[in-house]
């Protein structure tokens, strides 16, 4: 999950479906999709959560080899921000407010399930 800076959401949205996600999907292993959300208040989430948020497909059995690359990839950005250059693979957009990225990695615990399949 992620936010732009204000008045940048657009310039944000832009850069992320364009350049982030697809970057993403060919440096990672094991994703399958990229899938980008925006929050709709509606259901009143509080506003210190982020208003965007993308899914990765992750293929069956890749989940160590992604950790790995995203561990590689994380200590990339930490150290080009210690040296005050852009990271070699991944860039991040001047757009995108840091401090609101929160990210995981998820595990399925059921198999997906879809109307068709509770509908008689």
């Amino acid at each position: 999950m992620s936010d732009p800076y204000p008045g940048q959401d657009e310039e944000f949205d832009r850069w992320y479906v364009e350049e982030h996600m697809v970057e993403t999907l060919a440096e990672m292993p094991g994703l399958t999709y990229a899938q980008r959300f925006k929050r709709d208040d509606w259901f009143g989430l509080p506003a210190r959560f982020p208003g965007y948020l993308t899914v990765y497909g992750v293929q069956d059995g890749s989940a160590d080899e992604l950790k790995v690359a995203v561990a590689e990839q994380r200590e990339a950005v930490a150290a080009a921000r210690a040296a005050n250059r852009a990271p070699h693979r991944l860039a991040i957009a001047p757009s995108m407010d840091l401090e609101s990225v929160r990210s995981g990695i998820f595990l399925p615990t059921s198999a997906r399930i879809v109307p068709s399949q509770v509908r008689s």
